[in-house]
This record gives structure tokens, C-alpha cells and sequence, in this order.
């Protein structure tokens, strides 16, 4: 069984939330993890094992191997992270 390959935008409260869940699904790998702030981002990769992070949600849209993304940001930037999809 091929490996869901998971992108997260957003490291906070719900982004960690969304981690913590997604780490107990078994064929669920997270290869990426965005936030604005860059710490966040880091150690949310740290914790979570996840080899890649960045500040810019626009590189887990323009990554090919994700196929599922989970929109963790605030509600006012929803949409124009959605738009892109």
C-alpha cells in the first residue's frame, strides 16, 4: 500500500491538533508542515518527524508528491489558501 503523503499549512493550536492525529493513522506520512512563523514551523517538523517545513504555504501546493492538505490556519485566510488549490 502506497503511503498517503500529507501537507499541513499551519503550525498552531488546530495545526498540532491535526499532527498529534495524523501521527496514530497508520499509511498517513506528513512530508510537510508550513506556518508563517518559522519556529513554529520548525519545531513542528521536530516533533513530528516531518522532513520538510518553510514558511510559505505555496510550497505544499506546488509540491506533486502531497495529496492531501490540511488548511490549519486561521478561518480569515481559508480562502485564499483554498482558491489555489
Amino acid at each position: 500500500m502506497d503511503m498517503i503523503k500529507v501537507g499541513v499549512i499551519g503550525a498552531g493550536y488546530i495545526g498540532c491538533v491535526h499532527l498529534e492525529e495524523l501521527s496514530r493513522i497508520g499509511g498517513v506520512k506528513v512530508k510537510r508542515v508550513i506556518d508563517v512563523n518559522d519556529k513554529l514551523a520548525k519545531r513542528a517538523a521536530a516533533n513530528y518527524n516531518i522532513e520538510l517545513s518553510s514558511t510559505d504555504f505555496r510550497d505544499v501546493l506546488n509540491d506533486p508528491e502531497i495529496d492531501v492538505i490540511h488548511n490549519c490556519t486561521p478561518n480569515k485566510f481559508h480562502f485564499e489558501i483554498t482558491r489555489r488549490l
